[in-house]
């Protein structure tokens, strides 16, 4: 319903009535008028209507494999399209060979179409997109500075309009009741729009120039959702795929991509599901310059899978959170991924991604902007302990010299200067946590004493330090005994040093990773030492190995045991204090491991980070820790556990 003013009202701030009911909308109808004209709009309350869906034939990936000849497998895009490739098809990177010749050059078949002609397209073909009624846009952009606004008349007589929604308008701003509200409808607005509309700001900086370069590429490639790059089967371009082909942009376009990367649009906490839940007609646009969202991001992911990236690595590393697609990622991968964004409420940093986080642990949520922020984290972490019996939400760590706050309560409102991904640091192994949590602000959780740390060095380089800073203080965290000596927990002291600057995230412990630790020890030797053979004089971000041990080593301290043991840790840690590892595990009686496949399902946000799947042999539930790591069955062994009270 339109909403004309009054005569009476006309000349002053608009006077917001109360929407019907929580699932109702406000929509704003832009109405024709010259450039440089004033904005005319008119306001109206809509009850959304989900247009009547045909039943779909569509198969799932699964069932479809299972329509396909041995040689063949079905992948599926991050936009829902399935291609069908034969088992040859070496098409793709990721975890595969990146050495791999081209597909036109093997001649591999790559294709949308099932190789059986008489499947029915219906079962594989995405259906045509279906909005809700009325139709809309929905306006994914930065909201403007509050010092200088703009007067925009609110009529009752159109011509020609552009229905939007546009949430600084369309959400009554000092209404937190009906903010709280209307956050959880977030989700169906992204999802049920004609389509969304990402508005950059102005034409500048050869935006124009710099789209175009993107469109081609993202039209050359695609992304799976089990994540593999590999070339679309439309390509012109066979090569843009593979990892070690070099990206040749001209100065114009570097800039660009540069310039790209500062706007605030990719610093904003509220744009990332935003832009996520955009369906396939969505677009990027600035000024006059428009690129389909889906070719934006797949160029986006192109680019930083490659391997040398001369320039502008770090502005497009900005735009990769929203290049990918996290629905159906944990928690914690969430969080990680978008904690650098910006927001001007605390709580947002939940509610502003309420609509991708894993369903299980958002139903738990309930949008409340008068509760206190330590109160909506801690809230946060129960729910989330209470889902995945893990300890998996980190957030940034608190200086408990400065905050009162309870140490074990997340501070999620910054981002974690480490890069801490859970499942990178998991000293408790793939077990379950076992907690008590006594209110208000008592935590008490079972563990084993392991070591005790020796001594905590200065901080390390932040991301802000330049390249010699940052070498610098990874020779002099060198150990004092040779490299070669034997380490407390095999290998030696070169094998400890050179992973754990890469958080030990090597091909041998995560074939996802691109390195192997043979390879890691080689650069260090031969470079980053202080008694390297060629010695480097600065760390820089070009070089694919040296970024990630930039990132995973920025803002940490080097710490040593009292069994001699090394490796990085916050740098609040202190001397004294207590570190765990698992203990040694028995062969498994009664228990059988269950691969994902024998699983019957998908993995979910809603399952662990860290997770292994054991059946039990006698009554068949199965479970997703290590049944050897209960406390019973460790105390069973004679391991000698305690409860560690954490206020």
């Amino acid at each position: 319903m339109i909403e004309p003013e009054s005569e009476a009202d006309q000349g002053q701030p608009y006077k917001y009535r109360a929407l019907e009911s929580p699932l109702h909308i406000r929509l704003l109808h832009l109405l024709p008028d010259e450039p440089n004209e004033d904005i005319r709009l008119q306001i109206s309350h809509e009850l959304l209507r989900q247009s009547e869906q045909p039943r779909s034939l569509r198969l799932s990936r699964k069932q479809l494999q299972r329509t396909l000849p041995l040689v063949w497998e079905v992948v599926e895009t991050i936009e829902g399209r399935f291609i069908f490739m034969s088992e040859s098809d070496d098409t793709s990177s990721g975890v595969e060979d990146e050495s791999e010749e081209s597909d036109e050059e093997n001649g591999i078949i790559h294709t949308w179409k099932h190789p059986d002609p008489a499947v029915d397209p219906a079962l594989y073909e995405l259906p045509p997109l279906n909005p809700a009624q009325p139709a809309f846009e929905a306006l994914s952009y930065v909201w403007g500075g509050q010092h200088d606004p703009v007067a925009a008349t609110i009529e009752g007589k159109a011509n020609k309009e552009r229905v939007l929604w546009v949430d600084a308008i369309c959400i009554n701003q000092n209404d937190d009741t009906e903010r709280a509200t209307q956050v959880l409808r977030m989700s169906s607005i992204y999802q049920d729009c004609s389509r969304v509309v990402i508005w950059l700001g102005p034409e500048k900086h050869d935006i124009g120039l710099l789209f175009s370069e993107l469109a081609h590429i993202g039209s050359q490639i695609e992304k799976t959702t089990n994540g593999l790059i590999m070339s679309t089967p439309d390509t012109t371009d066979f090569s843009w795929w593979q990892s070690d082909v070099p990206v040749s942009f001209s100065d114009e376009v570097w800039s660009a991509m540069k310039k790209l990367g500062d706007r605030s649009w990719f610093n904003r906490l509220w744009t990332v599901q935003e832009a996520i839940m955009a369906n396939r007609d969505s677009i990027v646009q600035s000024g006059d310059a428009i690129i389909s969202w889906s070719l934006f991001r797949r160029a986006v992911v192109c680019l930083l899978h490659k391997n040398e990236m001369p320039r502008a690595r770090i502005s497009i590393s900005v735009m990769r959170s929203v290049a990918k697609n996290p629905i159906g990622a944990t928690l914690a991968h969430t969080l990680d991924a978008y904690q650098a964004r910006l927001c001007s409420d605390s709580h947002d940093k939940i509610y502003g991604l309420l609509a991708i986080l894993p369903p299980r642990f958002a139903s738990e949520i309930r949008p409340d902007y008068e509760q206190s922020v330590d109160e909506l984290y801690k809230s946060c972490f129960l729910a989330s302990t209470k889902a995945l019996s893990r300890w998996e939400l980190r957030g940034c760590p608190r200086n408990p010299d400065e905050d009162t706050c309870p140490s074990w309560i997340p501070d999620l409102s910054e981002v974690d200067p480490y890069g801490r991904r859970v499942s990178h640091h998991y000293a408790s192994g793939c077990s379950a946590l076992h907690y008590e949590y006594q209110a208000p602000n008592l935590l008490n959780v079972v563990g084993l004493r392991f070591d005790i740390v020796k001594s905590v060095s200065e901080k390390t380089f932040d991301h802000w330090d330049d390249g010699e800073t940052a070498i610098r203080a990874i020779r002099s965290w060198e150990p004092e005994c040779s490299l070669t000596d034997p380490y407390p927990s095999g290998g030696t002291y070169l094998d400890a040093f050179a992973a754990t600057f890469i958080q030990d995230g090597r091909i041998e412990r995560r074939p996802a990773e691109g390195f192997s630790l043979e390879h890691v020890k080689d650069r260090f030797k031969n470079e980053f030492l202080s008694t390297a053979s060629t010695p480097v004089s600065k760390l820089t971000r070009g070089d694919m190995m040296e970024y990630v041990i930039w990132t995973r080593s920025k803002g940490r301290a080097m710490v040593t045991t009292e069994r001699g043991s090394i490796g990085l840790a916050c740098p609040f840690a202190k001397p004294g204090e207590l570190t765990a590892e698992d203990p040694r595990l028995e062969p498994l009686v009664g228990w059988q491991r269950v691969s994902l496949e024998e699983l019957g399902r998908d993995l979910t946000g809603d399952d662990p980070e860290v997770y292994e799947f054991f059946r039990n042999m006698e009554d068949g539930r199965i479970v997703n820790s290590d049944p050897r790591l209960e406390p019973e069955a460790l105390e069973c062994r004679g391991v000698n556990l305690e409860t560690f009270v954490l206020s």
